[in-house]
């Protein structure tokens, strides 16, 4: 099936154990929780924006125009179909109590209305991946969910439970929109890298002196082979998995400003190619 959530058996034993266990120990699990959460979910949705936006830049090749607009379609769809579960989770959060049965239901709709909508999606995910994490199954035990989630645990531990979901269900349509742009890569003649296309997504174009710009770096279709070099800025930054992390306090007059970007990528056989791109952002007033 389709989603994979991380933390989804750790916060199973923390709504195990937080029946009856003190208010300010629960709020450091929450916190050092939320932090995690927080972070990953960060870096999933940039790396998602990268991926959309390859598809779209690989649409202005008349050649694999075709191919590339199928795929392309299908990652709208499942965009589309997880931002409505986004916009569900977010309407709930501020409920007392969460109707987590409702959810599931929603989850599993979600889960085999995308896995139905494509025979090669399917056949990709349907054993790998669930959006409906293990918890659900286990909630359908008798009195199992009356028992945890109906007033044994906090609001807020409830509310960090969704964030988990939330985070899970964005890893599920990044490897979705991942694979979609892999699909197209095999229409796009790349087998040789220089149809690799550098991607840079970018938090802000504009900000005040003082705040932090934020640069996600990567290539459009990674394998270990390529060993990619990302310098920005003129710095190396440390590279995983093809993508790399540039931040910067902005400082200077105000106006147009502009960073230097750098990929290299060396091949098997030794030969190196290299790619460059230049980031502009306006300091405002």
């Amino acid at each position: 099936m389709f989603i994979k959530y991380p933390f989804v058996v750790m916060f199973f034993l923390v709504c195990l154990c937080s029946c009856g266990t003190k208010e300010s120990k629960e709020d450091i699990v929450i916190r050092m929780l939320g932090e995690e959460l927080e972070n990953a979910s960060e870096n999933i949705d940039y790396s998602n924006k990268i991926f959309y936006n390859a598809l779209k830049d690989r649409l202005s090749n008349p050649e694999s125009f075709e191919k590339t607009s199928f795929w392309d379609q299908k990652a709208i769809f499942v965009k589309s179909e997880c931002s409505k579960l986004y916009h569900y989770i977010d309407s709930i959060k501020t409920k007392q109590k969460i109707d987590f049965q409702t959810l599931g239901e929603k989850l599993k709709y979600t889960n085999n209305l995308i896995l139905n909508s494509d025979k090669d999606i399917d056949k990709e995910f349907n054993k790998n991946l669930r959006i409906t994490p293990k918890l659900f199954y286990l909630l359908e035990i008798k009195n199992l969910q009356k028992n945890i989630f109906l007033g044994c645990i906090s609001d807020n531990l409830q509310k960090t439970v969704l964030n988990n979901i939330y985070l899970g269900i964005k890893i599920s349509e990044n490897e979705i929109v991942k694979y979609c742009f892999n699909k197209t890569s095999n229409f796009c003649g790349i087998g040789s890298h220089e149809f690799v296309t550098t991607l840079v997504n970018q938090n802000s174009n504009h900000l005040k002196e003082g705040e932090i710009l934020r640069l996600q770096v990567g290539i459009g279709m990674f394998s270990s082979t390529l060993k990619p070099v990302i310098s920005v800025d003129h710095k190396l930054l440390d590279v995983i998995d093809g993508q790399a992390i540039f931040l910067k306090r902005v400082k200077g007059n105000s106006g147009k400003h502009f960073i230097p970007i750098k990929v290299e990528l060396l091949e098997q056989d030794g030969r190196k190619i290299v790619q460059t791109k230049i980031v502009e952002y306006t300091i405002d007033k």
